[in-house]
């Protein structure tokens, strides 16, 4: 009984004893870590709009009475479960590389929440034992102030468990959110609906477990894995949005180990759809938040951690289980939709809104008599190749209303029989398969392109002539599928598409093996051209090369990097380590800043809102600072600039080979499309000169190579016209 009351003794008083001054230590409370003084407030009010980064994390973080990087003791309650926590990737064995816990000082059982809240981030869990933590845990913890970017956080070195708070003789109240509405965490700047922080309550709020009650839901983005929706206590003046740090609001975690809360991949979190009334609890963030049409200039967001912390008190119709067929013909299409009024409310009225590719006006589909909660319709025949998008609108009899998100899909006669089908979007741009979220039956006959056993990653592409369109990436394969072997001639029987990140990839693929063979070629582009999303879009899955690029970034954080090919930062791409062999041979600090790669070759893929390149072997990165070119003029072969250059009808190009070989000499357009072979062959040693007519070709830049033994030398030409 003795050691429990110096404990609360301990506790009361805050852990505001002194340590001696080689320990380095300070005791502080958390209140104390969060201060800000009166004049950062003021200029942080005073910036508005305007506000730059900088300058917030300067006014933020660097005018307390703590500052960054100091050792400090606090004594803690946990409030949110370690094992919830899912903000961080994971490796290959499921385990990310930190986690995040949200804490309350022990103080605010006397002194008030308000300011008292902070966020543990551990990268050494797994020595700490963070992860063992449970709410209602009071721990002795001594950590390193380490703000990230607009974010206050501790970095924990060790922590002492102490009990529970009921151990202790703390108030249940000590585990409560505060009461709060939107306005007291964001306010309204700009002209445009801007939101940006309250900065009168940064310092009570930051980091802070709060609830908003009878707020509603004035919008959604379920278009990701990563659901998105907006809040609003009074009218829309004020928002609030959510921060899916919890892996229970989140459907992109399922390779999570199962040491962690992983939501179930057949139970995806859906946000309740506008118009709702819903009660919120969580922990407040500061982000630099751009979603819903709304340029907002670092606000305060909302983390729920677990499944009560959402409640829905009021919505208006739900509606769910869209079904249509997955191969449309011809003929008449068949929607049906299941679609549900709030308890307190009846269904008034449900209808199905459409327009096509040929036909820009949109026409209504009113429901037959539903079947239950099932509501059917009919979409008027479409012409072949012919994009369909729709929509359903159900209205209650208090008038709200609920739309579905749009639906596309391609009316294709002979079926699904090329990866473009599934891949080219209804605009030619950024966008969704318009077989999205569709299980399809197929006829495609393509090339195994990666070997997914080995490097985790998995790509088809059917299409001997690179064309944009043509690959695309297995995420799994069904049980029933024979697993194929790189270079294998397969036919695609079924899948499930889906969107992942905005990759449109293929699920529960089942293919029939028909052959070996060896996979297609990487096709030849520069990473200024990828700037284009449009550009980026129409290449995802395919394997690409880039050939003397510079190393813009070595480290651009989790295992990725930066290169371009013309060396300016401008128009770099990423590169990311995600294959499992590739990063067996990979390290992070293989490039320097500044270095030259004869080639960077991979997957192009999409991920975390980036474009980028998936080496998948060590032989994807050429050598370092000794390009493929070098190499080849060392040998004695040259390839002379064009003339002349720029052109309009013919144009001459100088080959110098020092012995006799074979070389192939071939020019392509700037997406890496083969144009025209002009050798390819045994050519004698000497100084050839090879013509190139335009052949009716269009204005632009084309690329011309000279290729010996797996090598290349690569020149530029323009044509006019």
């Amino acid at each position: 009984m003795k050691q429990l009351v110096t404990a609360l003794a301990f506790i009361a008083i805050g852990f505001m004893w002194t340590q001696s001054a080689s320990a380095q230590i300070t005791d502080v409370t958390i209140r104390q870590i969060n201060a800000i003084d009166a004049d950062s407030i003021a200029a942080l009010n005073a910036a508005g709009a305007s506000l730059q980064d900088a300058d917030m994390i300067r006014l933020l973080f660097d005018s307390g009475t703590v500052s960054r990087g100091d050792t400090v003791r606090i004594g803690a309650v946990v409030l949110s479960d370690p094992r919830n926590s899912g903000l961080a990737s994971p490796d290959g064995d499921g385990v990310p590389g930190r986690i995040h816990i949200f804490i309350r000082d022990t103080t605010a059982a006397t002194a008030g929440n308000a300011g008292n809240g902070i966020q543990i981030v551990d990268g050494n869990f797994q020595t700490t034992g963070t992860l063992g933590l449970e709410v209602g845990d009071v721990i002795e913890l001594v950590a390193t102030v380490a703000p990230f970017n607009e974010t206050m956080q501790l970095s924990p070195q060790s922590f002492n468990l102490l009990g529970t708070y009921q151990d202790l003789g703390l108030p249940d109240t000590i585990l409560d959110p505060d009461v709060v509405v939107s306005s007291d965490l964001n306010r309204s700047v700009g002209g445009a609906g801007e939101q940006q922080v309250n900065w009168d309550n940064v310092v009570a709020y930051r980091q802070s477990y709060v609830r908003l009650e009878n707020v509603t839901v004035v919008a959604r983005d379920i278009s990701s894995d990563r659901p998105a929706f907006l809040l609003t206590s009074d009218a829309g003046a004020t928002v609030v949005t959510n921060r899916d740090i919890s892996l229970r609001f989140r459907n992109d975690r399922d390779n999570y180990s199962s040491d962690f809360n992983v939501r179930d991949s057949n139970d995806d979190f859906v946000p309740p759809p506008p118009g709702s009334v819903v009660n919120i609890q969580g922990f407040t963030v500061i982000y630099d938040f751009e979603n819903f049409s709304r340029a907002t200039p670092f606000m305060m967001m909302v983390s729920p951690m677990e499944d009560g912390d959402l409640e829905t008190v009021v919505g208006p119709p739900i509606i769910s289980s869209i079904e249509r067929p997955t191969i449309p013909d011809t003929n008449p299409v068949d929607i049906t939709a299941d679609v549900v009024a709030d308890p307190a409310r009846t269904v008034a009225s449900v209808e199905l809104k459409y327009y096509t590719s040929a036909s820009a006006d949109t026409a209504t589909v009113a429901s037959g008599a539903p079947t239950g909660d099932n509501y059917g319709f009919q979409i008027p025949a479409a012409g072949d190749g012919d994009y369909v998008t729709f929509w359903i609108e159900a209205t209650d009899d208090q008038g709200a209303t609920s739309r579905s998100e749009d639906e596309v899909y391609l009316v294709l006669a002979d079926g699904i029989n090329e990866i473009a089908d599934i891949q080219t979007t209804q605009s030619g741009d950024d966008g969704p398969s318009p077989f999205r979220n569709a299980n399809i039956t197929t006829t495609i006959s393509a090339v195994v392109q990666t070997d997914g056993a080995a490097s985790g990653i998995w790509s088809l592409q059917d299409n001997a002539s690179l064309d944009p369109w043509t690959g695309i990436e297995i995420r799994t394969l069904a049980a029933a599928s024979p697993v194929p072997a790189l270079g294998d001639q397969v036919t695609v029987n079924s899948a499930l598409v889906t969107e992942r990140f905005g990759l449109t990839v293929l699920d529960s693929v089942v293919v029939t093996i028909d052959g070996t063979g060896s996979p297609y070629p990487h096709k030849l582009v520069s990473t200024d051209v990828l700037q284009d999303p449009a550009v980026s879009e129409a290449h995802e899955g395919m394997l690409l090369r880039f050939e003397d690029v510079t190393i813009t970034n070595n480290d651009e954080g989790f295992g990725e990097w930066s290169f371009s090919s013309d060396g300016t930062s401008d128009n770099a791409i990423f590169a990311d380590d995600a294959s499992d062999e590739f990063a067996q041979s990979y390290a992070t600090d293989t490039f320097v800043n500044d270095d030259v790669v004869s080639y960077i070759q991979g997957l192009w893929s999409y991920t975390f809102s980036n474009y980028k390149l998936f080496p998948i072997v060590a032989s994807d990165v050429g050598d370092i600072n000794v390009g493929v070119d070098e190499l080849l003029i060392a040998e004695g072969y040259s390839l002379g600039q064009n003339y002349p250059n720029p052109f309009s009808g013919s144009t001459a190009i100088v080959v110098t080979t020092p012995k006799n070989g074979e070389v192939t000499l071939a020019v392509y357009d700037v997406l890496g499309r083969h144009v025209s072979t002009l050798v390819d062959g045994i050519v004698p040693a000497g100084e050839h000169v090879v013509d190139f007519d335009r052949r009716g070709l269009a204005s632009g830049l084309y690329m011309y190579r000279l290729t010996v033994d797996g090598r290349s030398l690569v020149r530029t030409m323009t044509l006019l016209k």
